[in-house]
């Protein structure tokens, strides 16, 4: 092949499949054809079994020569299908590279693809061998390292600790900084925020902070520091929420958890807003209040303040210091009792509105206003 630049356009009708035309402004050691960049437009023949390469800027950036039909379109430091790689100011890894990359596009710079039929338009980027398909399309310091059809949209920042990456088939990551797909997850995502990390099939993570996501078609959105471990399960908002009963959903609120403390406790539970709750029976639900709220028996609703639902189902338990145990019962406290002979008083009110004097005096005999 030449090793100089052509004087005029014809000397590079025999680029062959596979072939680099490098843009260049001095000859390069690769022995690839080159053209002047006046010459760019000119049209170039393709012989047949694939299509050439085309690299601009080559004195910096290089086409592996097994590889056909990629394109590097600006950049420097930037290469397709390379045993190594040194990103500048991130991590020098790139797995050694055996095979080729070809139908791959490149822009921007400090960027590396070594996976088949990718793109990577961002900035201090690598793709992979082992993902394919792939697309980094702006932000920086990202990677794709196995995989097919992932994807990552923006997001990034200025050093190796924000960058996000994907090991997993269909999944995407957009926006955000440091959000992270592992565990080759189907049809994954992370939307924007910080420090998510998703692992499970088609689970998400959408803005917060810290989240994991490791239950089948769960999801975190929003908050910080959530945990999502099994499937059909949520939080939303808050902070330290644990959803880990299947079907489980904790919401708002700081510290609680809908979780499963045997293999079918938990399931469908849920504890919305509050500190410190706890709903791990059966369709258990915990409403806000303060202190630790438990409900541990199946479908029982609990509420107030350091109240409990235990032993038997079908519960509702409100107040302050209540303990259920009984079936179908509705217990309601007002102070903890702390030995015996100690009194509780509790005070029911029902009232009754009405628009004509007819029904108030009927009313007034089935309800009374007060009663202690």
């Amino acid at each position: 092949m030449a090793s100089t630049f052509p004087t005029d356009q014809t000397a590079i009708t025999t680029l062959d499949s596979g072939d680099t035309l490098l843009v260049a402004d001095s000859s390069d050691s690769n022995n690839a054809k080159k053209i002047d960049r006046t010459k760019l437009l000119a049209p170039v023949p393709d012989s047949g079994g694939g299509g050439i390469n085309l690299c601009a800027n080559a004195d910096s950036n290089s086409i592996n020569s097994a590889s056909h039909t990629c394109v590097i379109l600006s950049g420097t430091n930037t290469h397709i299908g390379q045993q190594t790689h040194t990103n500048r100011g991130t991590d020098t890894s790139v797995s050694p590279f055996t095979g080729v990359a070809n139908h791959s596009i490149v822009g921007g710079y400090d960027c590396q693809i070594n996976g088949v039929a990718s793109v990577n338009l961002a900035f201090h980027t690598k793709i992979l061998e082992a993902a394919t398909h792939g697309a980094i399309v702006g932000g920086s310091y990202h990677s794709i390292t196995a995989g097919d059809y992932n994807a990552i949209l923006g997001g990034g920042g200025g050093s190796v600790g924000t960058a996000s990456s994907i090991d997993g088939e269909g999944c995407g990551i957009v926006a955000g900084a440091a959000n992270d797909i592992t565990g080759s997850p189907n049809q994954a995502g992370i939307l924007a925020g910080n420090s998510n990390t998703v692992s499970a099939n088609y689970a998400a993570a959408v803005g917060g902070l810290s989240n994991t996501v490791s239950g089948i078609q769960s999801a975190a959105i929003g908050g910080t520091n959530a945990t999502v471990s099994n499937t059909n399960a949520v939080t939303i908002g808050g902070s330290g929420l644990t959803a880990s009963g299947a079907g489980a959903v904790a919401i708002g609120g700081s510290g609680n958890s809908g979780v499963s403390t045997g293999i079918a406790s938990g399931l469908n539970s849920a504890v919305i807003g509050g500190s410190g709750n706890t709903a791990s029976g059966i369709g258990a639900v915990v409403l806000g209040g303060q202190g630790t709220n438990t409900a541990s028996a199946n479908a029982c609703i609990v509420s107030g303040r350091d109240c409990t639902a235990t032993d038997e189902e079908y519960q509702a338990v409100f107040g302050y210091s209540a303990a259920g145990k009984t079936t179908s019962t509705l217990t309601v406290g007002s102070q903890a009792i702390a030995s015996a002979g100690d009194a509780q008083t509790i005070r029911f009110t029902v009232r009754g509105q009405t628009t004509n004097e007819w029904s108030a005096r009927h009313q007034r005999k089935l309800l009374p206003a007060s009663r202690p």
